[in-house]
């Protein structure tokens, strides 16, 4: 297959984690309680509305809590960016883990674009070692921007595969791909184009496949679409 462009994130740890944790450590105490404030009143205030017929600050009363709820979801996602929790690796299953994330996705009636998924599996996939809850993140927000990008008639598929050190599986969708004006600012913290959301989903992403000793790989196709590949230790490789 070809691609206009590739970027693989280096393994290491990046220099500024610490003090990019430490700042989302003084928001969390800064901005939890002032933003459960707004939150709680803005609820209250649409119980009240909602109670009173034809109340006609019913519809700004919802886009306060809509919006508090929108900050609500954006700070949890810096939080889980900035201050990742070490990895807890054990011998996974990234077959089980695709099967799971695909299953849940087919049963998300709520989901706005219900793109096709495919699956073409390793049957002889050596499990790796990894954290099965961090890696489930990672396929969560990889396939819901593949499905998002595909649209009610494209689709999405997921591959698995594995070398001697290594296994991988990649998350590819038909979309209209990145454009090339856009591509060196996919793994920028905050960078989206799509409307009303919150554009961490890589970055976080690449930040926890690096604790976890691997590789993440963007491609974007000639012929339209994204194709990302995340490479983690097979579990017998994994340093005691």
């Amino acid at each position: 297959m070809n691609h206009d462009i590739s970027v693989e994130s280096p393994v290491g740890t990046e220099p500024e984690t610490t003090s990019l944790a430490a700042i989302a450590e003084r928001l969390t105490h800064r901005v939890r309680n002032p933003l459960s404030v707004i939150t709680t009143a803005a609820s209250q205030l649409q119980d009240s509305n909602n109670a009173a017929e034809g109340n006609d600050d019913k519809s700004f009363v919802d886009s306060i809590v809509i919006a508090s709820e929108q900050i609500e979801a954006i700070f949890k996602r810096f939080v889980l960016y900035a201050c990742p929790e070490p990895p807890v690796t054990e011998a996974v299953s990234i077959n089980d883990l695709c099967r799971t994330e695909i299953n849940r996705c087919r049963h998300e009636v709520t989901y706005e674009n219900r793109g096709k998924i495919f699956f073409y599996p390793d049957e002889n996939l050596p499990e790796a070692g990894c954290d099965p809850n961090q890696i489930r993140v990672i396929l969560t927000d990889l396939v819901e921007n593949g499905l998002r990008a595909a649209g009610p008639q494209g689709k999405v598929t997921i591959r698995t595969g594995h070398e001697s050190d290594a296994v991988q599986f990649s998350i590819e969708d038909d979309g209209k791909g990145i454009a090339a004006k856009n591509r060196e600012d996919w793994l920028i913290p905050f960078f989206t184009t799509w409307p009303g959301k919150n554009g961490l989903g890589l970055a976080i992403a690449e930040r926890i496949v690096k604790a976890h000793k691997g590789s993440m790989e963007l491609q974007a196709r000639r012929d339209g679409g994204t194709k990302v590949i995340i490479t983690l230790p097979r579990a017998e490789w994994i340093e005691e």
